[in-house]
């Protein structure tokens, strides 16, 4: 089978976790047997990444190939959408897979902007609404076409992902329930491997965290600081949250960057992860920690109970009242669930989809 993929982005030597998600189940494509180009709308000059071969649009299309399936990543209107149409006799089955942004009117979901970022003005937001609004209608419309072709396979990272597509695309469930499939991310393979080992501990609680992205809640955290001065937390990310809100005594700010890879070493100096959030399809983050096996703190969302609900090391709060016993939350019994999201358990499930959806 010869599969294109369509993403924004992709690794390279230079940026080699740039929309890393998509390359590994590139992989995955390729271990199956299959014979994969990936289109990456943002590449200049074509290249090889780990035995990928990514292609920029213009050589692509010099390239003249033919195709079996189209795999598109997050679907924008900008490239993905574009393409498709101009382009749509060179393959014969399509699956997106949805991720979030591409399929949402942002103003319902996106938390407001902190105080101290500039606030995008009445006739910004008012074109990013009309964006908006045009991008869910052109999305309504190709799904119709080609659902009824017989063409179109989703995959949604969630069933939150699921609804928040019907809410904001007008397209009825009836038509698109037997195409819609629910398959989650995987998490970085170290964290199924190995085992949160705590020693050295210094401190209670760590946050890592883009700062000035409110649906990170990163202020909640230092809120939580004020609220348990007796316990010691530690953030790590970058922003300027903290520059235009100083930190409480117990909690100290790190501007470091962490690969995932990383991460496992970092967490065992902790005896808790505290992550809350006011929006997420998935959460990959917060499924790596449970994963690992690390005691989690996190908002009581539906997408976070959808995901992380049968982790018993997992303790929900409402942002609303923050009502949590943080000191309990570190005792919850952090046993690590190594199935959930594993390979098996997601891009496996996905190959499946594919290849059925080109059997059908």
């Amino acid at each position: 089978m010869r599969v294109l993929v369509l993403t924004q982005a992709y690794p390279s030597q230079e940026k080699p976790y740039n929309l890393a998600y998509v390359h590994a189940r590139v992989l995955h494509y390729q271990q199956a047997g299959w014979q994969i180009d990936v289109l990456s709308f943002d590449c200049q000059s074509t290249y090889s990444h780990e035995g990928i071969k990514v292609w920029p649009e213009k050589h692509l299309l010099e390239l003249n190939q033919a195709y079996d399936m189209l795999v598109s990543h997050a679907p924008n209107l900008r490239n993905h959408l574009r393409f498709m149409l101009s382009q749509t006799a060179r393959w014969k089955k399509m699956v997106w897979v949805l991720h979030g942004h591409e399929v949402l009117i942002k103003q319902r979901y996106y938390p407001a902007p902190f105080a101290y970022e500039r606030r995008a003005s009445a006739i910004r937001r008012l074109l990013d609404r009309s964006y908006d609004e045009f991008k869910v209608r052109l999305l309504a419309v190709l799904m119709r076409r080609w659902i009824t072709q017989n063409r179109l396979q989703l995959i949604c990272v969630s069933e939150w992902m699921r609804q928040a597509m019907l809410d904001c695309v007008p397209i009825s469930e009836q038509l698109i329930a037997p195409v819609t499939n629910i398959v989650s991310n995987p998490i970085h393979p170290v964290f199924i491997e190995q085992t949160y080992t705590p020693h050295e501990l210094w401190a209670d609680y760590v946050t890592i965290r883009p700062l000035d992205e409110p649906k990170y809640a990163v202020d909640i955290v230092a809120e939580l600081a004020r609220q348990y001065p007796e316990l010691r937390f530690d953030v790590y990310g970058r922003g300027q949250y903290f520059l235009h809100h100083p930190a409480p005594p117990n909690l100290r700010w790190h501007q470091r960057f962490f690969t995932q890879a990383e991460l496992p070493e970092l967490l065992n100096h902790y005896r808790g992860a505290l992550m809350p959030t006011r929006l997420d399809a998935q959460g990959v983050m917060n499924c790596e920690l449970a994963t690992y096996g690390m005691p989690l703190v996190t908002s009581n969302l539906p997408i976070c109970q959808e995901m992380l609900g049968d982790f018993p090391g997992v303790s929900f709060f409402c942002l609303n009242d923050l009502k949590i016993d943080l000191n309990q939350a570190l005792l919850a019994p952090a046993v690590p669930n190594k199935h959930r999201f594993s390979d098996k358990s997601t891009i496996e499930l996905e190959i499946c989809v594919i290849e059925s959806a080109l059997s059908v």
